[in-house]
C-alpha cells in the first residue's frame, strides 16, 4: 500500500509539473547528468527533471526518479536549480510582437499614386521586424502596396 501511495504521489508531481523545451536544438543544453549533493553529504548522479513548490525531481543514472526537497540540496545545487528554472521561464515567455496594419485603410490604394510616407515605411519595417524571429518557418515579402507572409514549413502531426 505504501509503495502504491509513493507511486501515486510521484506520478501526480510529474503530471502537475511543466517541463520546458523550446524545440530548437541549436542552443547549448546544460549537462544531462550532474552530481547532486544533499545537505547530509550524500551525493547522487542524475539529471534535473523539474522543480515545483520546493520539490525537485532528479532522474538518477539508473533511470529511477528521485524526489527531493529543495532545502535538502546543497546551496550550490539550490542555486543551479534556481538558474535552470529561470532559463525555463525565459524559454516559455515569448516576447510581445506587435502586428500592425496601415493606419489609413486607403493608404495602400494611394501608394500607387503617391510615394509612401515615412509613417507607412516605418509601419512596413515594423511588420518585417515582427516576423523576423520566425524567419526559419515564415517567408515575408512586401512591395509598395502589400505585405505578405507564407509559411515555409508546416508542423508534422503524428
Amino acid at each position: 500500500m505504501q509503495r502504491f501511495l509513493w507511486l501515486f504521489l510521484l506520478a501526480s508531481q510529474i503530471c502537475l509539473t511543466a517541463v520546458a523545451h523550446d524545440g530548437d536544438d541549436s542552443h547549448q543544453h546544460p549537462p544531462a547528468e550532474r552530481q547532486w549533493t544533499l545537505t547530509t553529504g550524500e551525493t547522487l548522479v542524475g539529471s534535473f527533471v523539474s522543480e515545483r513548490d520546493g520539490r525537485v525531481v532528479v532522474r538518477r543514472s539508473d533511470g529511477w526518479l528521485r524526489p527531493l526537497t529543495l532545502n535538502n540540496l546543497s546551496p550550490s545545487d539550490q542555486q543551479w536549480v534556481a538558474e535552470r528554472q529561470l532559463q525555463i521561464r525565459q524559454l516559455n515567455t515569448l516576447p510581445e510582437y506587435l502586428i500592425t496594419s496601415l493606419a489609413d485603410p486607403t493608404a495602400a490604394a494611394n501608394l500607387a499614386v503617391s510615394p509612401p510616407t515615412a509613417d507607412i515605411v516605418a509601419q512596413k519595417q515594423l511588420l518585417e521586424r515582427s516576423f523576423s524571429p520566425f524567419s526559419k518557418t515564415v517567408r515575408t515579402r512586401s512591395d509598395d502596396s502589400f505585405f505578405t507572409w507564407n509559411p515555409t514549413a508546416y508542423p508534422i502531426m503524428k
